[in-house]
C-alpha cells in the first residue's frame, strides 16, 4: 500500500518543482534588432514583411555579461561579452570573454560599442540601430 502514496509523492513535488521553476525569474533582458522588417500596405492595412533574413540579438544574462547573437538566415554564431552599465549607457567591452576582438567575420561587431540603455530598448550611438526588448 506504500507505493501508491509514494507515487503520489513524488507527483506532487515533481508538479511542485515544475511550477516553482515556471514562475523564477531571472532577470534576463533580451533585446533584438530585425533590420530586414518593412512595413507595407495591403488593402489599407500596414503588414509587417521581412525583407532580410539578418537578427541579432542581445541579451543582458547578469550584471555584468551579456550574450551577442547574429543570426543569417538558418546560420548564427554568439558569444558572452562582459559590459558595464552607468547614467542610462551601456558600454560593450572591447573583447569577449575569450579576449578576442572578433568572433565573425561577416557580421558588423559589436566590441566598444556604447548604447543608450532603457528598460525597453537599447539604442546603438554609432548608427543609432535600435534593438527592442522581447516580452
Amino acid at each position: 500500500m506504500r507505493k501508491p502514496k509514494s507515487i503520489q509523492l513524488i507527483l506532487f513535488l515533481t508538479l511542485l518543482g515544475i511550477i516553482v521553476s515556471c514562475k523564477t525569474n531571472y532577470g534576463f533582458k533580451t533585446y533584438v534588432f530585425d533590420s530586414g522588417l518593412k512595413f507595407e500596405k495591403v488593402n489599407g492595412i500596414e503588414k509587417p514583411h521581412r525583407q532580410t533574413t539578418t537578427k541579432k540579438s542581445i541579451v543582458i544574462v547578469s550584471d555584468s555579461t551579456l550574450n551577442y547573437t547574429v543570426l543569417l538566415g538558418d546560420i548564427g554564431a554568439s558569444t558572452t561579452i562582459k559590459y558595464d552599465l552607468r547614467n542610462g549607457l551601456l558600454k560593450i567591452d572591447s573583447v569577449d570573454i575569450y579576449n578576442r576582438k572578433s568572433f565573425q567575420g561577416y557580421t558588423n561587431e559589436i566590441f566598444g560599442y556604447e548604447f543608450k540603455y532603457s528598460n525597453d530598448s537599447l539604442i546603438d550611438q554609432k548608427n543609432g540601430e535600435k534593438y527592442y526588448r522581447t516580452k
